[in-house]
């Protein structure tokens, strides 16, 4: 098969029979469930445009592993184009949906992670962890499935390492091990879009002690394996989307869902064939570095996507309040500003694909200290962004009524009447861009939680940073140009 269809897609997705909780109830018919429907349709469009002819060179690429085109979400990062062209993909999909597409994002991500790193532990301690995953890799390709990475553990006490938590379950770990498999535990949070995959990876990076071997895993589950139990996210701007026929009021109704759910893992057996790590603790934070350089890079592309619709949107609102964007000075300079923060976020994260480096398995890895630069750059970037297109949106981006009162004949005179702005614009779709530019600020939606903390919080990157860089060849050159010599 190798490029499946979006409807190919959907059509396996409904045969999962998958256990999924969201505001207190367990959803039958799930993939209809309009929060999680979203969700699935963002994941659909990487398969539509992987048809389209003119999207082929963006969008897919000629596997190294089973001869065969493939969707570039489940490439191997086999050189700098290979990199950059992922960079690519996230510019063409992030405008089109305006949301997280996060299933098949860090599936890109965890792909690469260990491949490098099972070669290290084949090389370094001669298991066979390796081809295993090469094994899986394949299966993964010739089917063109979905996978999500699965890394972040709830964290308990954060004073606590993971051995001094009072429930040992607070991080995922091993509970048991059988003659063909392992049995783990515990649960994960913040996995954009996991309810949309079929796949997911479950890792544990970070430095472990020898005592803490059992928390040190990479492996491999089915998204509805026994054992696997999805709590969906409800952020308070989700309540919206279970209103009957709701449309305007959700800004972007096709798509516009983050779609995290928290994934329980109740003692779930994972066949040795699927365990990738099991243990090696010396490898932890090799994995957690790794994936940071490929997350943070991908994540930062994401994110000049909706920057890029956070410009369009500015200018759509200052039209539809009867401005021209370009002929009002102060508003002409916001929209620019948001256009040139969405270039030097590019521009960073594609620096930083340029320069990377070659893993010895021939995996390529962004430059550490400008794949975390682009990220912070880019928090900062959605924030600012945000603060911009509310200031030339106005206030109905806050205080727009409901699209219910629009379709009241009671109010719709009224409505008609006083948010009437540009004569050539309709009061509808006033209302349909506020509730976009609403969106895209973060006051309908979780986009700055995400713009934030995608690829770990903006500390994180700072702390990475810090130990990356060599200050003492800086200072070098400091002293120089002052003639200190000592």
């Amino acid at each position: 098969m190798a490029l499946r269809t979006a409807e190919q897609y959907v059509t396996d997705l409904k045969k999962l029979k998958k256990e999924i909780y969201m505001f207190g109830e367990k959803l039958d018919d799930w993939t209809e469930h309009p929060i999680i429907k979203a969700s699935i349709n963002a994941q659909k469009v990487g398969f539509e445009l992987a048809q389209l002819e003119e999207y082929q060179d963006v969008m897919t690429m000629e596997s190294t592993l089973i001869d065969q085109k493939v969707n570039r979400y489940v490439q191997l990062h086999t050189n700098v184009d290979d990199l950059i062209k992922r960079l690519f993909l996230n510019f063409e999909v992030q405008p089109r949906i305006g949301s997280c597409h996060g299933t098949r994002c860090s599936g890109t991500h965890v792909i690469n992670v260990l491949y490098a790193v099972t070669y290290d532990m084949d090389k370094s301690l001669g298991t066979d962890y390796h081809e295993r995953f090469k094994r899986w890799l394949k299966m993964i390709q010739s089917g063109d499935l979905t996978c999500t990475l699965a890394a972040t553990d709830v964290g308990g006490d954060r004073s606590k390492r993971v051995s001094e938590q009072i429930d040992p379950d607070l991080y995922t770990h091993i509970v048991e091990r059988k003659q063909d498999g392992i049995v783990i535990r515990g649960a994960k949070m913040y996995m954009s879009a996991s309810p949309a995959a079929e796949w997911h990876v479950i890792m544990s990076p970070g430095a472990y002690k020898e005592n803490e071997k059992d928390y040190s895993i990479a492996c491999a589950i089915p998204a509805d394996s026994k054992g696997v139990i999805y709590i969906h996210e409800w952020p308070a701007v989700n309540a919206a989307r279970i209103q009957e026929d709701a449309d305007i009021d959700l800004g972007v109704s096709t798509y516009g869902v983050h779609g995290s759910a928290m994934i329980i893992l109740d003692d779930v057996f994972v066949p040795y064939e699927h365990v990738f790590l099991c243990g090696e603790t010396q490898f932890g934070r090799q994995i957690g570095s790794l994936t940071g350089r490929i997350q943070r890079t991908a994540a930062t592309a994401c994110k000049v996507g909706t920057l890029d619709v956070m410009a369009g949107a500015a200018a759509l609102a200052a039209e539809a309040n009867g401005l021209n964007w370009k002929k009002v000075p102060h508003i002409r300079d916001k929209v620019t500003r948001i256009v040139t923060l969405a270039a030097q976020c590019k521009g960073c994260v594609v620096g930083a694909s340029a320069m990377a480096e070659e893993h010895p398995s021939g995996i390529f890895i962004p430059d550490l200290i400008t794949a975390n630069s682009a990220k912070l750059l880019e928090a900062e970037a959605s924030i600012e962004a945000s603060k911009l297109l509310i200031d030339v949106a106005g206030g109905l981006t806050g205080t727009a009524p409901s699209e219910r009162d629009l379709k009241n004949p009671t109010t719709r005179k009224y409505l008609e009447k006083y948010l009437k702005a540009n004569p050539d614009v309709s009061v509808e779709n006033r209302m349909r861009t506020m509730r976009l530019c609403e969106y895209l600020c973060g006051v309908s939606s979780t986009l700055q939680v995400q713009a934030i903390h995608t690829g770990v919080s903006p500390e994180g990157q700072k702390m990475t940073i810090a130990n990356a860089v060599d200050m003492d060849r800086l200072k070098s050159y400091a002293k120089k140009l002052a003639n200190i010599w000592d």
